[in-house]
């Protein structure tokens, strides 16, 4: 091939390419573009109305006012909803898990002890 096919060649395929990349943005743009249900007629200025005899903008009435009252009882409780204790009919049984190396002199998270964690549990007694 000579030099000027070479370049009709690449112009070619450069408008091509720019033929494509102007399609994809648009189906880009439809596809993933912000939609909205809402239609705005294109109206030309030049265009004009037909008159099918109404009346142009005829006043309406304005529409009636009414005033509720009521009244309602307002909810104050705002307390949290929180365990409750464990009844007193069941038997209390304390399991201490304690760690095995000497922790002296180390802080724990929740509580400035060095007790370990205590477990508390209930057993239910079947009469």
């Amino acid at each position: 091939m000579e030099r000027e096919e070479l370049i009709s060649v690449i112009s070619s395929l450069y408008d091509e390419n720019q033929n494509l990349l102007f399609e994809n943005g648009n189906l880009k743009k439809l596809i993933f573009g912000a939609k909205s249900e809402r239609f705005i007629p294109e109206v030309a200025a030049e265009q004009t109305s037909l008159d099918f005899g109404a009346t142009p903008d005829a006043p309406k009435a304005a529409p009636a006012t009414e005033t509720i009252t009521y009244e309602r009882e307002k909810n104050n409780d705002k307390t949290k909803p929180s365990r409750q204790p464990i009844p007193a009919h069941l038997e209390r049984v304390v399991h201490e898990i304690k760690p095995e190396e000497d922790v002296t002199g180390l802080v724990t998270n929740r509580r400035r002890n060095n007790r370990g964690v205590r477990i508390y549990t209930s057993q239910a007694v079947c009469q």
